[in-house]
């Protein structure tokens, strides 16, 4: 489609061999490491899988033809200088990953067909968060903020980028990790830890491997002087991402509690009777035991579409989508029970729900 409606898009697309991935199966996952819950994502590499750059983020907002063209000739640019400049783009490729292909991870290898590609049987790219944070629950392994909050955008450090160039300050957010730092509008910004900076996911990228509490080194371009900055990331600055998003969010819930909820907003409180402040989940799925290995620990527990959870383990203070996926995932483990107060016609009862070993 780019090819055919814009001719200076098609005759750089000229340049390289486009491949189109389109399923999760058999995706190597050494190598196409990138944000799973957008809609887009591209990589501009090197036959001998070397990476120059990415293009993509979770938001349409840094997605066009223009912000394509510019970050395929900066890939470009990159491939002329290869392999003189390989060790400026190494970083590119991030560490081996626990499950080098999604169909191995243990929930999804008992929840999809062997080579199924319809659409049901169909590995998607959501799938595959969703799928290494249940295996690594199941597995009784810790899970840190990286793996839930993944990819953060740059402006969770308060970097507002043009889009179309992915590197020219737009905005910097007041009180933030690069206000901080000292840099300004109009900057450019050049490498992210080393990095070279092709585009808004190439910061992305550089952020998600940055430390949770720790330094991280920019060079900006301010008019004709180049010069680097530092911006200090404190512990939890991932969690200004949101992460509770469509499927990725309905599978962990259900995976993990048996059922899915949605979090009650202020105007829904207030006709209730609850305060601002207080825990309202309401339960709005629940598996059937016909479903593909379906966690079936709540319904025999005996919850009901339409329970209002009021408390959870004791705690009756209030969750967002985020909060509630974290505290299944970072505060319970596999085996433990899962203690809830609801609300069902008006009245309060306890319900204990074991979770999956």
């Amino acid at each position: 489609m780019a090819r055919q409606e814009n001719p200076e898009l098609a005759a750089v697309l000229e340049k390289f061999i486009c491949v189109r991935i389109v399923h999760g199966w058999g995706l190597d996952l050494s190598l196409f490491q990138f944000d799973t819950d957008m809609t887009l994502a591209v990589f501009f590499m090197n036959a001998d899988r070397t990476i120059y750059g990415r293009y993509g983020t979770k938001f349409a907002r840094d997605t066009s033809l223009e912000g394509l063209l510019y970050t395929a000739g900066a890939a470009l640019e990159v491939h002329k200088g290869f392999p003189q400049n390989k060790p400026q783009v190494a970083a590119k490729t991030g560490p081996a990953p626990r499950w080098k292909t999604p169909e191995i991870m243990p929930t999804l290898k008992t929840r999809h067909e062997a080579g199924d590609v319809s659409s049901y049987g169909c590995i998607h790219c959501h799938t595959v968060h969703e799928g290494e944070l249940t295996s690594r629950w199941l597995s009784g392994e810790s899970i840190p903020d990286r793996l839930i909050w993944k990819y953060p955008l740059p402006n969770v450090v308060g970097l507002g980028l043009e889009a179309k160039d992915g590197r020219t300050v737009r905005t910097v957010g007041n009180n933030s990790a690069a206000q901080a730092a000292g840099i300004k509008p109009g900057d450019r910004v050049l490498n992210v830890a080393g990095q070279q900076i092709l585009s808004v996911a190439d910061v992305s990228w550089a952020l998600q491997q940055a430390p949770d509490d720790g330094m991280l080194e920019l060079e900006i371009e301010r008019g004709a002087a180049r010069e680097r900055v530092t911006l200090a990331l404190k512990n939890g600055w991932r969690r200004r991402i949101s992460v509770a998003r469509n499927n990725t969010t309905s599978m962990l819930q259900k995976t993990v509690s048996g059922f899915f909820c949605n979090v009650l907003s202020s105007g829904d409180k207030q006709k209730l009777g609850l305060p601002e402040t207080a825990l309202g989940l309401r339960v709005t799925y629940l598996p059937a035991a016909k479903e593909k290995d379906p966690n079936m620990n709540a319904v025999n527990a005996g919850i009901k579409v339409n329970d209002l959870i009021v408390e959870v383990d004791g705690q009756r203070v209030a969750m967002n989508a985020d909060d509630w996926l974290a505290y299944l995932l970072q505060k319970k483990k596999p085996g433990q029970t899962l203690e809830l107060t609801i609300l069902r016609a008006g009245a309060e009862q306890k319900l204990n729900i074991p979770l999956p070993k």
